[in-house]
C-alpha cells in the first residue's frame, strides 16, 4: 500500500487501516510486525474513549454529545448508554494494560470477572449493582427499560466514582510498564 492509499484509508470509517488503527494494531512493512497489537496505544485508546463518553454522560446536554439518538428516546436511555460505555471502556483499558486483548463482549459483569482474571490486583466491585448498566448495552431499539435511572439514588456520582477508581488502576498498570 502506498503512502497516500494509508492516508485515504486512515480518513475512511471501516478501511482495514482505520480499524487498525483504532484497535493499536502495528502497521509495519517487516512481514515480522503485521497483526501484532501496541498494548499502550489500545490502552491509551480506551482511556480516551472513556473519558469521553463519561463527559458525555456527566453533561447530557453536552453540545459535544453525538446527535446518535433518535428523538423519542428518554433521557435515562442516552444517559445509560453513555454511563455503560463509560464503564466498558475503563474496563477494557484495564486488561489492556496488562498485555492481553479484550474480548468483544456487551456485559460488564463479564468484563469485570476478565478484567480481574488479567489483573490479580485488580479489585473491583461497582457500586450499581444489578443489570441496570448492561441493560443500556447496544443495541436496546425497542425494548423497554426495565430500571429507569431516575430511580437510582446518586446515580451519577456512584458511576463517576466506579469509573474513575478503574481508571486509577489502569494507571497504576501503566507506571509499571517502564
Amino acid at each position: 500500500m502506498t503512502l497516500e492509499e494509508f492516508e485515504r484509508g486512515r480518513r475512511s470509517l471501516n478501511h482495514v487501516v482505520a480499524r487498525a488503527l483504532d484497535h493499536g494494531v502495528t502497521l509495519s512493512n517487516c512481514s515480522m510486525d503485521y497483526g501484532t497489537r501496541s498494548r499502550r496505544a489500545q490502552t491509551n485508546h480506551s482511556i480516551r474513549r472513556a473519558n469521553r463518553h463519561l463527559d458525555f454522560f456527566l453533561n447530557p446536554q453536552s453540545k459535544a454529545e453525538p446527535d446518535d439518538y433518535p428523538d423519542d428516546y428518554p433521557d435515562d436511555y442516552r444517559v445509560g448508554v453513555q454511563a455503560y460505555m463509560a464503564m466498558q471502556q475503563a474496563l477494557r483499558a484495564v486488561v489492556y494494560a496488562t498485555g492481553e486483548w479484550c474480548p468483544e463482549v456487551v456485559d460488564l459483569d463479564m468484563l469485570i470477572d476478565f478484567a480481574r482474571r488479567t489483573d490479580g490486583e485488580f479489585d473491583f466491585y461497582p457500586s450499581v449493582t444489578g443489570p441496570v448498566h448492561t441493560q443500556y448495552s447496544p443495541p436496546r431499539e425497542g425494548l423497554p427499560i426495565q430500571s429507569p435511572l431516575s430511580g437510582l439514588c446518586h446515580y451519577r456520582a456512584k458511576v463517576e466514582t466506579d469509573v474513575a477508581s478503574v481508571l486509577v488502576r489502569v494507571q497504576a498498570l501503566k507506571e509499571a510498564w517502564t
